[in-house]
């Protein structure tokens, strides 16, 4: 077997990876912007077509796990720049990817896995772009399902809940106490564990789909709920 993980060198992608590498047979490539040996740019449509091209063997499973967002600044007050930079690697990066595995996944009856966020699913204030960008990223994938009906390729989506990631302090450039207050007694889930979960979907007999899975931790219910909230 023939794994990619995109983003898989920072965060839940290299959860993915490191348990991966562990538990399943074959071969598992980590790539992401700042890769030195699997360099990919999502944001890039260039890019994300020559990695593909590049490839003598195709891929057999390619989880997409590449996302960001900035600060937690009110649209009003959000710097446009960084909103487009938002959607171009949650949902326009996604599609690029999409566009271009599909050769690899075809030949394969592969599948394809995108790590999202319960953001797609619940919106809250200060992350209005994140949110719809998760959003419309899940509606990708809902369409891809049908798109790709007949193919073989399997599709799932996995909308998770808070991580023990660099996610948060990525978000806030450095800023340990911000980030903290969103993860503020809330058991968060192991990267490595999420591993467990892909493997599990990937392990499913070839006729079966899981088209969606939401993970969170059992502390949390959802942003801002949860049991560092919890009233008696």
């Amino acid at each position: 077997m023939r794994v990619l993980i995109i983003g898989g060198t920072s965060g839940y992608g290299l959860g993915v990876v490191e348990y991966l590498l562990d538990h399943v047979a074959g071969e598992v490539v980590a790539a992401s912007r700042s890769s030195k040996s699997h360099t990919i740019d999502v944001r890039k449509p260039s890019s994300v077509r020559q990695f593909f091209m590049d490839q003598r063997t195709p891929f057999d499973v390619v989880v997409y796990s590449a996302g960001l967002a900035h600060g937690n600044d009110y649209l009003a007050d959000k710097d446009l720049y960084l909103l487009k930079d938002v959607f171009d690697v949650n949902t326009i990066g996604l599609a690029n990817v999409l566009k271009y595995a599909f050769m690899h996944l075809e030949q394969t009856k592969g599948h394809f896995i995108h790590i999202g966020s319960i953001a797609a699913y619940f919106t809250y204030a200060g992350a209005v772009d994140y949110c719809a960008a998760k959003a419309a990223s899940n509606s990708i994938m809902k369409g891809i399902r049908y798109e790709w009906l007949g193919t073989g390729i399997r599709t799932t989506s996995i909308e998770i809940g808070l991580g023990d990631t660099n996610f948060q302090t990525n978000r806030y450039k450095g800023d340990q106490a911000k980030a903290a207050k969103h993860f503020e007694g809330v058991r968060q889930i192991n990267p490595y564990h999420l591993g467990e979960v892909v493997k599990n979907i990937i392990n499913l007999p070839a006729y079966l789909n899981m088209d969606e899975i939401i993970l969170k931790p059992l502390d949390q219910v959802t942003h801002g709920v949860s049991t560092k909230n919890l009233k008696k």
